[in-house]
């Protein structure tokens, strides 16, 4: 065991899943994996990476939440407890409240948190199993909220619903700590390739990017557009994020909004 300070990053997503969570913890890993001053060590599942403080879960279904608490337990163990844990999903992290070392979670939205205040709806719209998990995931995140050290949420927003919604947990354990992006990947240039063939539509441009679709607005964005198109006829909408399976969802609410071939 190293005598440099240790981190544990515990994550349920890493290279196979690209959303918020998922990128959090690439980025994470490309900064510290090789840090001189601190060993920084992931847990997360199966994954196609090999590195000696890359710990590799190798589970499969409900269970890998288990297993990847439990390899990070025994990780901190190993450690005498003198580790930071920092767990990627607070909902995940059920297994740390007994953990004596110190520990926080993170929440990325507020899904879980908010799930008896729209009971109806979210069944409705996301069916028996999504609204079963959600609740499931309600339970523990209350759990991880009240016990954890610090809870990191990724906006104010977030954050205010923990408060409303958990049981008034002590204010000053919950922070505010928006998600980075890597810039590099933005960067301008002043050639832009060529679009390969594809015909751009003339008018005004709006771009939608989210794979969480109800829980960021598409719904509410297209009905939007059934006024906006009122006063810009050619204005085009393009959806990049949802799975597959969601389209005909998004076709169906498109037509009921009257903007299909926007």
């Amino acid at each position: 065991m190293s005598s440099r300070p240790s981190v544990i990053f515990v994550t349920s997503v890493f290279d196979e899943v690209v959303n918020g969570p998922g990128t959090y913890a690439q980025y994470l890993w490309r900064a510290f994996q090789d840090d001189e001053d601190f060993d920084f060590h992931l847990v997360a599942p199966q994954c196609q990476t090999r590195h000696p403080r890359l710990h590799s879960v190798k589970s499969a279904g409900r269970s890998i939440m288990w297993d990847i608490q439990r390899r990070a337990l025994q990780i901190a163990g190993e450690h005498k407890h003198r580790a930071l844990v920092h767990g990627n999903s607070a909902y995940m992290m059920f297994l740390f409240q007994n953990y004596t070392g110190p520990w926080l979670a993170q929440v990325n939205d507020y899904e879980a948190a908010t799930i008896w205040k729209s009971s109806v709806s979210t069944f409705h719209s996301q069916g028996l199993r999504r609204f079963i998990s959600l609740a499931w995931r309600h339970r523990q995140e209350r759990k991880v909220v009240h016990s954890a050290r610090r809870i990191v949420c990724n906006s104010e927003y977030v954050r205010q619903a923990l408060l409303r919604c958990y049981g008034d947990p002590d204010p000053a354990r919950l922070s505010v700590i928006h998600k980075a992006v890597d810039v590099r990947a933005f960067a301008c240039s002043d050639s832009l390739p060529e679009d390969a063939g594809r015909e751009v539509p003339r008018g005004s441009r709006l771009l939608y990017i989210g794979a969480n679709w109800r829980l960021k607005g598409l719904p509410t964005l297209l009905k939007s557009l059934s006024l906006v198109v009122k006063r810009l006829p050619d204005c085009q909408l393009t959806i990049v994020g949802p799975a597959a399976k969601q389209q005909a969802a998004i076709r169906d609410l498109a037509q009921k909004h009257g903007v299909s071939r926007h």
